[in-house]
């Protein structure tokens, strides 16, 4: 929903003012910090909850960025398949295990969907431009789906540290996205003002289901093993084409279903593998 509402608002509100709206939001959630609680911060603590903001916020706002370029579909195609940088980065950091032998297959199939969504020249025949531009946005899209899994992977070594607050998290992603966008600001960047009551309303529901998605990615990846939870965001993947169909008029070529379908198959396997 929220990369969905971003789409919707694109044309009307810079990158910079939408991370600064769903910032915003994320500091409501300070009423909920266990500032009494009993849990001991080190700096270890510290840094990493700094570290998970700011991948965070740069994974997100590279997203924004990515859906000039190219349709809602495809970058939600891309930046939810979490499975291959979450597997590999859990395995690594957190050494939760990867046991199947049809891993690398799985992985393989997963990758080639993503160059596929991508309509790279070789395959298609068309406007260059436009080949140009979906190439710049998945990558840009592929930029952030290793930001966010990175942040995970954070915050999953926050819980296994005994030291996950969700709302301090979602704070910290708040505090670091509105010093973004301050700098931003200060450097230049145009700001537009909401002029209707419909982008308002618009804009609301996408900080607030912005502010959602944060709470309850954080509070699974305190339960749930890191690549768990990445293969159920993944299951956003037709929706969200759906949605771009019907909203926007975003037509997926017939390369972009097949990799989206190349991404889901092998995630849900995936599930049954890991």
């Amino acid at each position: 929903m929220q990369i969905i509402l971003a789409r919707s608002l694109t044309g009307t509100l810079p990158a910079d003012q939408l991370m600064f709206a769903r910032s915003i939001f994320m500091m409501v959630v300070i009423i909920h910090v266990s500032w009494t609680s009993s849990i001991s911060y080190t700096n270890v603590d510290s840094m990493l909850y700094i570290v998970y903001g700011v991948l965070n916020v740069a994974g997100i706002y590279t997203s924004y960025i990515a859906l000039i370029f190219t349709t809602t579909g495809n970058v939600n195609a891309v930046t939810m398949n979490l499975v291959i940088p979450t597997a590999i980065l859990s395995y690594f950091i957190l050494e939760e295990s990867i046991t199947s032998r049809l891993s690398i297959p799985i992985f393989v199939i997963n990758f080639v969907g993503i160059v596929l969504i991508a309509n790279p020249s070789f395959t298609t025949e068309g406007d260059m431009n436009e080949i140009y531009s979906d190439l710049i946005g998945v990558s840009l899209s592929f930029a952030s789906l290793i930001s966010i899994a990175l942040s995970r992977i954070v915050g999953r070594k926050c819980s296994l540290r005994g030291s996950l607050d969700s709302s301090l998290m979602t704070i910290m992603s708040g505090v670091v996205g509105m010093s973004f966008c301050i700098f931003m600001l200060i450097s230049g960047s145009s700001w537009k003002m909401v002029s209707t009551l419909s982008d308002s309303f618009k804009l609301f529901l996408f900080s607030t289901s912005a502010l959602l998605s944060n709470q309850f990615t954080v509070l699974g990846v305190k339960y749930e093993q890191a690549n768990n939870i990445a293969i159920l965001c993944t299951l956003s993947v037709p929706l969200a084409y759906l949605a771009s169909l019907i909203l926007f008029n975003e037509v997926p070529t017939l390369l972009n279903v097949i990799g989206a379908m190349m991404v889901l198959g092998s995630t849900l396997v995936s599930y049954f593998i890991f």
